[in-house]
């Protein structure tokens, strides 16, 4: 009688098992497959979050209605995005006019390091030094840029979505008045 015991113990506990792997596996599915619409809601959270301080301090001393206070706390949170975009742009726009001064910049590099180092005791030439730079070209570095600037954009193109879902969240979030 102890045995039936002990081997339905044993069966519970692998069909516990069984269902959280089963469980595990359509969660990760449904995440996979809506991950459009998952991540930008929980960039949202994560904004929603730490905008509603914000907006609680707005109708709390301010005395501002829920609605003008989520409004304006939208607009400085979009502002804000706004100003970091210029900043990121910005910053990748210069770096690609000045890809050819940094080739040029590791070249003279590459140039000082062969004549001071002592490759010839390690048995490297200066050929097999170069040969792998040489096969880097200029456009793998724009590419980069350009792949760089790609991710940006397409993070802004969420922003719709991020600002709706941030909208109710936040009113859901300040509930004070």
């Amino acid at each position: 009688m102890q045995q039936e015991t002990s081997g339905g113990v044993a069966d519970l506990q692998i069909q516990t098992t069984c269902q959280l792997l089963i469980t595990a596996v359509v969660v990760g599915g449904a995440l996979y497959w809506l991950q459009s619409v998952v991540i930008p809601f929980v960039l949202a959270a994560f904004l929603a979050l730490g905008l509603a301080p914000v907006a609680d301090l707005m109708m709390r001393w301010l005395r501002f209605p829920k609605a003008l206070a989520v409004l304006l706390t939208l607009i400085l949170a979009a502002g804000l995005c706004v100003l970091g975009f210029t900043v990121v742009s910005s910053a990748v726009t210069q770096l690609a006019a000045s890809a050819g001064e940094y080739q040029k910049g590791m070249t003279q590099l590459l140039d000082w390091a062969t004549k001071v180092l002592p490759l010839e005791r390690f048995g490297i030439t200066e050929a097999e030094i170069r040969k792998p730079l040489a096969r880097i070209p200029l456009e793998t570095v724009s590419g980069m840029l350009v792949g760089t600037t790609t991710a940006i954009l397409d993070l802004l193109s969420q922003a719709l979505l991020v600002s709706v879902f941030s909208i109710f969240l936040l009113i859901g979030f300040s509930g004070r008045e």
